[in-house]
């Protein structure tokens, strides 16, 4: 488990890393062309942390591919047919809540920002729905395997 655990969130990390890079690239073009001289998009509270913003913008990048490591890595939690959904999400909350809640509280300024406060809470419920949404047709897929096998069984028996 703790293998799958690591390759899931490494590949996460990576996918985030390079997706928070990408967003990172372009807030930062958008907002030189709206402030020239702010090359680098990062909460001036997070930026004042380091000696150069754009060390600042690298450590938000790495962070929030922390976060996506977290959030892909968790979902060995999933696999674990002996807890219940309800146990599982809770599970999957707290270990992605973890690394999530820090990561937010430094370099998101979602202490000083209230927009920021927003958008951090919106992402997260998005987020966790759509792990929902995919537990419950991973639920509803194996439901169905299973009354298939059973019908099989029916079929034979009756025959």
């Amino acid at each position: 488990m703790l293998k799958k655990y690591m390759q899931r969130f490494v590949s996460s990390m990576a996918y985030g890393t390079m997706f928070s890079s990408l967003i990172c690239t372009v807030s930062s073009y958008i907002s030189s062309l709206a402030n020239p001289g702010v090359p680098v998009a990062v909460f001036p509270n997070f930026a004042e942390l380091f000696p150069l913003t754009e060390t600042a913008a690298m450590a938000q990048i790495v962070m929030a591919g922390l976060v996506s490591g977290a959030f892909g890595g968790g979902t060995v939690i999933f696999e674990n047919p002996l807890w219940g959904n309800l146990k599982q999400g809770i599970l999957y909350f707290l270990a992605t809540a973890v690394i999530w809640i820090p990561v937010a509280l430094l370099c998101w300024g979602v202490t000083e920002h209230s927009e920021a406060r927003v958008i951090v809470i919106i992402s997260m419920i998005i987020t966790y729905i759509v792990m929902w949404i995919i537990r419950y047709f991973i639920c509803k897929k194996n439901i169905d395997e299973i009354n298939l096998t059973l019908e099989k069984m029916r079929n034979r028996k009756s025959a």
